[in-house]
């Protein structure tokens, strides 16, 4: 026999994974509001906590609570130290629960003078790696808080942070990528040559500026240039002309240079070698530019995909998590698309409907399932599901 109540929170689980966010706090705000409806409580918050400041930074309060809460000074950052039974979540390291909140309790501090009053109270906090990352309340509920509402919200955070901190990386993906785009398109190009028989540089004004130089363009000695060049790279430039000179061809490398505030910058370089049949010297021409935004850029590019690797390693453990809750709940699942066919049944749902296994159900309508008698009543409760006027539950044969 189908438990509503259960089904339905399985539902919220869901919906509140997939919801398609525009951003982070828009998605932090639909889990809170999901939670308040899944644990038919009033009211609710979401904090973020940082373990090393001992601090808890506010990220929503549920829609209407403002309205009621009339608190003369409303804070957004709260030290542990200074909190009461809500903070103790963090300190036990454990959910919180008191479904008698006005019994007296010697871990209460008291709320202040216009503060919504509790009635019954649950916090849970939220683990990531070990650490306490944030905190999610919820209060006033009609009847006392579970071990179930317990469970439920804390599997369902894990996944929502873990989703927020990958949405997080993907925001941050897409600022690195309009950066390095930026810097490309406004790389400054700087122009020179070498003539290999006198040994000298001639470079312009903005090669010059791009190596760190004082003045403006003219020769410039080849003792000057390996001045400036960082040493490890002095050797593989050097190899890399020879090698184009040997081959008369073109040529592309990358080298650092110091300038005279110390400061390291990475310069491309490309170009091409023109030597004449019976010119025994070779004479190089190319141009140069800046790449250090570019490639700082690309490092923290590299740093934030390997920190959304773990994030989606983490959001993966807790989507497992979620299945294991769904395939071991004591009620039948089945997941059908908008058209009818089955896209996943669990073996307690195929158990249920005379099948010894999920596969025999899968790919078949589910109107299959159904007595004809109930054909025209399943068909509207349908259409009004898919419209968006009727959730809930219903009987059929």
């Amino acid at each position: 026999m189908n438990d509503p109540d259960n089904e339905e929170r399985l539902r919220r689980l869901v919906n509140i994974l997939q919801y398609p966010a525009a951003s982070i706090q828009e998605f932090l705000d639909y889990a809170l509001s999901q939670s308040i409806e899944l644990t038919a409580s009033k009211f609710g918050y979401i904090y973020h906590y940082s373990e090393e400041r001992e601090e808890f930074i506010l990220n929503t309060w549920s829609k209407g609570v403002m309205d009621e809460c009339r608190v003369a000074e409303q804070q957004k950052v709260y030290a542990l130290a200074k909190t009461g039974i809500w903070g103790e979540a963090v300190r036990q390291r454990k959910p919180i629960v008191l479904n008698d909140f006005e019994r007296d309790n010697p871990l209460k501090k008291g709320y202040p003078p216009g503060h919504v009053p509790l009635q019954n109270f649950m916090t849970v906090p939220v683990m990531k790696e070990n650490k306490i990352v944030g905190v999610i309340g919820l209060a006033n509920k009609s009847s006392d808080y579970t071990e179930l509402d317990v469970l439920q919200t804390s599997l369902l955070m894990e996944a929502v942070f873990a989703a927020a901190e990958t949405k997080k990386a993907e925001e941050s993906l897409k600022r690195v990528s309009t950066r390095l785009e930026m810097a490309t398109k406004s790389a400054r190009v700087g122009i020179w040559s070498f003539d290999y028989e006198t040994g000298m540089f001639l470079l312009d004004d903005m090669m010059m500026s791009l190596n760190g130089l004082e003045g403006p363009g003219g020769v410039v000695e080849l003792s000057v240039m390996r001045g400036i060049i960082h040493p490890d790279d002095i050797g593989p430039a050097e190899r890399s002309l020879r090698e184009s000179i040997e081959g008369n061809g073109e040529f592309e490398m990358e080298y650092r240079i110091f300038w005279k505030d110390g400061s390291i910058h990475h310069i491309r370089s490309i170009g091409s070698v023109m030597k004449g049949p019976r010119d025994p010297f070779a004479k190089l021409i190319g141009t140069n530019w800046d790449v250090t935004a570019e490639r700082v850029a690309a490092r923290k590019l590299r740093e934030e995909i390997a920190e959304r690797l773990k994030i989606e390693n983490a959001l993966r453990e807790s989507e497992e998590k979620l299945r294991v809750i769904i395939e071991t709940s004591p009620d039948g699942v089945a997941i059908a698309a908008l058209d009818g066919t089955v896209e996943y049944v669990t073996l307690t749902c195929a158990r249920m409907w005379g099948y010894e296994s999920p596969s025999e159900l899968l790919g078949r309508n589910i109107m299959e399932f159904l007595d004809e008698s109930y054909y025209e009543k399943a068909t509207y409760y349908l259409n009004e599901m898919f419209k968006g006027n009727m959730t809930g539950a219903a009987e059929y044969l």
